[in-house]
Parts: structure tokens; C-alpha cells; sequence
């Protein structure tokens, strides 16, 4: 994630940080209301599927790229914060899985 090094020393990078941490409340608010998510959901579990998109990205950017638009057109389809896309993405395939999973095997 972009502002995970980032220092929160300098003034543009809080205010960055502070108006993403609006944005992220706003958007966890959106999805509870109508019951789209369990009502204890919070935006640290937000920030944690963040990070989870981040992580397999990073995993996965090599063996199938862009194929983390799959799981966040999932978590923002399932919050009820889009509809669902026109033209989905992919699911990798089981040779890709593994690769990400193994890399020192393949």
C-alpha cells in the first residue's frame, strides 16, 4: 500500500491519510446501513482486505497480472458498493495458483 512507508511526519501525507480514513469510514458506513455487511464490520477490517489485495497482487502480479481486479470487483460487489462488471475478470487458472502459492517450485 502506498502510504504503509510513508511518514505521517509530513503535512500532506496525514491529510492524504486522514481524508482516505474518511473515505474508507463513509464507504464501511454505506455497506452496514443496509445490512450489506455484519453490523460489527469496522474500516480496520476494511483496511485489512486492503491489505489483502495488496498482498496478492504482489503475490500474483508476475504469474497472472492485474488478476487482483477479480477480488476487489468481489469485496466491492458483496458490500454492495457496485454493481457487478459488465466484463468480469478471469479466475487464475490451477497452474497459476500454484505458482503463487509455490513459486519456488514451479
Amino acid at each position: 500500500m502506498i502510504l504503509e512507508h510513508a511518514s505521517l511526519d509530513q503535512p500532506e501525507i496525514a491529510e492524504g491519510a486522514d481524508e482516505l480514513g474518511r473515505r474508507v469510514d463513509g464507504l464501511v458506513e454505506r455497506a452496514v446501513a443496509p445490512g450489506a455487511v455484519r453490523a460489527d464490520f469496522t474500516s480496520s477490517d476494511a483496511y485489512n482486505l486492503l491489505y489483502m489485495l495488496g498482498t496478492v497482487s504482489d503475490r500474483t502480479e508476475q504469474i497472472a497480472p492485474g488478476n487482483w481486479r477479480r477480488y476487489a470487483e468481489v469485496l466491492l460487489t458483496g458490500f454492495g458498493l457496485q454493481a457487478g462488471p459488465a466484463k468480469r475478470t478471469e479466475a487464475m487458472t490451477e497452474e497459476q495458483m500454484l505458482q503463487a502459492i509455490w513459486p519456488s517450485q514451479s
